[in-house]
């Protein structure tokens, strides 16, 4: 015998189950909108802008220094233009260190440059500075790590789109890739718009934003796939809007306290981890934002598989529809 659970059609019966009663399928289809839009926009950005590579990538050195009696970033910038050392890039942190980044795409020894950077450092600032830490990394290695960096995020996707395979459905894993790319686009976007350093350390903040995005899209899915089964007589957009009202308290949680951890890194932690932390802050949004209206959406245009005569997913199955979104 039926029980009155597996009786459940409307959406007026599903919403007493949770005090959480937002109709998110209601505005899917302009929020999937606003997302093409802003992956046009992304595209665009890396295709006429790229990416501000850091010295990771395109190769050069990194000075770190210290003064006892600080001069400008801008004095120190225009010294060493005067030396004949171009492409200078010259970063402020604390009250008295900076970070002196020389870009060099070219085959020019790496040491050689260095040498002549401390050289006239050292001639015009004397007993005033002192050298914390030197890194060099040629062109050739910088090409290695873009190859090593664009296969590692690829690669994790691809795990993903199979774990989530073999746990539930090709259409949940479909949208839980889409959703992955969505993220990653636009944060790699972001970037190139406004032109902040991409270097390792970003990488390394686009493969958490993967496995953040991941964690809260698989909550959905899997309270998705539960209800999927109590309530098997519920149209799929009902279905999907009652498994977001009820794990919504936990995603704006996660979220909530993530973003604040990051925002006090932001705040104190200095010029440079920002752009790790701003790449950490637009992921968080960004994969909050796509498990719910990304995600979840692909899984009606998709279809699930009516494993367990479940959740009606076709307009011809129902004639006169009770809370159905379209």
């Amino acid at each position: 015998m039926m029980s009155q659970i597996e009786k459940t059609t409307s959406y007026d019966d599903l919403k007493k189950i949770t005090k959480c009663n937002v109709r998110w399928m209601r505005h899917r289809f302009i929020l999937l909108c606003v997302s093409v839009l802003l992956n046009i926009f992304s595209i665009g950005a890396l295709w006429t802008q790229g990416l501000n590579l850091s010295i990771d990538f395109r190769g050069g050195v990194l000075l770190e220094v210290g003064f006892k009696n600080a001069p400008e970033t801008k004095d120190i910038r225009k010294f060493l233009i005067k030396q004949g050392i171009d492409g200078v890039v010259v970063q402020s942190f604390g009250k008295q260190e900076f970070l002196i980044n020389v870009g060099n795409s070219s085959d020019i020894d790496a040491n050689h440059l260095v040498t002549k950077i401390r050289d006239a450092l050292n001639t015009q600032y004397a007993d005033n500075i002192s050298f914390r830490r030197t890194e060099t990394v040629g062109p050739k290695v910088g090409d290695e790590l873009v190859h090593t960096s664009v296969l590692a995020v690829t690669l994790s996707i691809i795990a993903m789109l199979i774990y989530i395979w073999a746990r539930f459905e090709l259409p949940f894993a479909m949208g839980s890739v889409v959703a992955l790319a969505h993220d990653v686009l636009i944060t790699l976007g972001i970037f190139a718009f406004f032109r902040i350093e991409f270097g390792l350390p970003i990488i390394a903040a686009l493969l958490t934003i993967v496995g953040y995005s991941m964690n809260d899209t698989v909550v959905i899915y899997d309270r998705i796939r539960e209800n999927l089964v109590k309530y098997r007589k519920a149209l799929l957009p009902d279905i999907i809007d009652l498994s977001v009202n009820e794990t919504f308290a936990r995603t704006l949680v996660t979220a909530g306290t993530t973003l604040i951890s990051l925002l006090a890194l932001m705040i104190f932690g200095g010029s440079v981890i920002k752009p790790f932390v701003t790449a950490m802050i637009i992921g968080v949004l960004v994969g909050t934002y796509s498990s719910i209206f990304v995600a979840s959406p692909v899984l009606l245009i998709w279809g699930v598989k009516n494993k367990f005569k479940s959740a009606v997913t076709k307009k011809s199955d129902v004639k006169k529809p009770i809370g159905i979104i379209l």
